[in-house]
């Protein structure tokens, strides 16, 4: 949503102009757009904080999130040992506890 709110700000303030070289050279710019300085800083701000911290936020939040997750998840794992059998022999899974 907030991305689609950037583009249209961004469809209405950049405009394409001619730049100021023998060249023919045209470059998308805002000259003109903004009557006060505040209004380029706010807008600028604006799109910081859609495009690059809001979506940081959001990753830190979900590798935090899974990583509590799995540690709770860890210690709800009883520690005894598991043991499988296979033709006669009893093979500890768990290296912490051997079984001769």
């Amino acid at each position: 949503m907030a991305q689609r709110n950037v583009l249209c700000l961004q469809l209405v303030i950049f405009h394409v102009e001619k730049g100021p070289f023998y060249e023919e050279f045209y470059q998308c710019v805002t000259f003109g757009f903004y009557t006060e300085p505040w209004q380029e800083q706010l807008y600028t701000t604006f799109s910081l904080v859609c495009m690059f911290i809001l979506p940081l936020l959001i990753l830190i939040s979900t590798y935090v999130s899974t990583v509590i997750t799995i540690s709770s998840e860890y210690h709800l794992i009883p520690s005894r040992p598991c043991y499988a059998r296979s033709s006669g022999f009893t093979v500890s899974i768990n290296p912490e506890y051997p079984k001769w």
